[in-house]
Formats: structure tokens, sequence, C-alpha cells
């Protein structure tokens, strides 16, 4: 390789370097201006300042920040809009965010959904959704997921946790009575088709 094909190599990578840095400042900087933006909104609706919030909301949305910090955004904006009793408009807030069943906020939105139907006396809309909920928290799914919580702190338990004696050394000393209880309410709570 001469030299001036390796000082062209290195020159390019230097400055590929520079320009990664520079972008990651650049995210920082914009996640940064995110949460900010995201805390002066949770302010103005724990202040219950609806006007605040509806102009915080709409500056925040041009912003184009991620899906989840949006949705949080609309469920506060929701909240706040159904505490000034606007329910209708507090479940338009919300709606973007029932309808992407994947976003963290989606549980709490559907409730606000429900609470803002029942203000509007919109009883079937209401109790369609909290039987929806019901059904889901009795289904097999929910059970499994609670029972593998379970059997997780269990486990831990079983393990045990690292303790140094008087002479400084390290020891597993497991704890059987939680493990013992925690893998009886696993047990308890679903135990799968297979295994039973």
């Amino acid at each position: 390789m001469t030299p001036t094909v390796r000082r062209l190599l290195v020159s390019l990578a230097f400055a590929g370097a520079i320009f990664g840095a520079g972008l990651a400042a650049v995210r920082a900087q914009e996640a940064k201006e995110i949460a900010e933006r995201l805390a002066a909104i949770r302010d103005a609706a724990a202040d219950r300042d609806l006007p605040r919030t509806e102009k915080l909301v709409g500056e925040f949305e041009g912003t184009k920040p991620g899906l989840d910090a949006m949705d949080e955004a609309f469920l506060l904006l929701g909240k706040t809009r159904l505490i000034a009793g606007r329910a209708e408009d507090a479940a338009k807030a919300v709606d973007v965010v029932v309808d992407r069943a994947a976003s963290p906020w989606n549980v709490k939105a559907l409730y606000l959904t429900a609470e803002a139907s029942a203000r509007r006396r919109g009883w079937k809309e209401a109790a369609d959704i909290y039987a929806r909920r019901v059904e889901w928290a009795a289904s097999e799914t929910h059970l499994a997921e609670i029972a593998a919580l379970y059997r997780e702190i269990a486990d831990g338990a079983f393990d045990g946790d690292t303790v140094v004696d008087e002479f400084g050394r390290e020891k597993k000393v497991p704890d059987w009575a939680a493990a013992w209880k925690y893998y009886g309410k696993a047990q308890q709570t679903f135990v799968p088709e297979k295994d039973r």
C-alpha cells in the first residue's frame, strides 16, 4: 500500500469517526429536548392546565418524537381534558393510542376511554371495554405471564443471594421458604397443558 493511499484511508476513517460522533451528539441533544418537552407536558397535566397542555402537546407533535413518547403525551392530554369535563375530546385524544396495541400506554388509554364513555352515559361502550379487560385478565396467556413471574422470583430465591462470611469468602445462600412459596403460587396460578 502506497503512502498516499494509506493517508487517504486514514483521512476517510478519521472523517467517518468525526461524522459518527457528531451524529451521536445530535441524537443525544434531540433525546434531551424530547425528554424536556415531555416533562413540561407532565407538569402542565399535573397542574390541570388544559390550555397549556394542549399547546405543549401540539408543539411536541411537531417535533416528531417516537411513538411511545407521543402516546404518553396524548394520554396526558386525554386525562387533562377528562378532568376539565370534556369527555368526548378526551376519548378522541387517545384514539391513536387505543388503536396501537403495542403501545405501553394502550391499557391506560382504554381505561380512559371507558371512563369518558361512562361520563357521557355511554354505559354499553364502557362495559364492553371493561369486559374485554376482564376477559384478558382471566385468559390463559395472562395467567401464564403471572406464573412465569412467580417462577422467576422462585428461581432467584432457589439460586440464593451471595453473602460474605467473616473470613471474606463468598457463598450462595438459598431462601428455601421463599422458593417453595413462589413455586407453589406459580403452580396455583397456571400450569401449562403439557405439564398437567
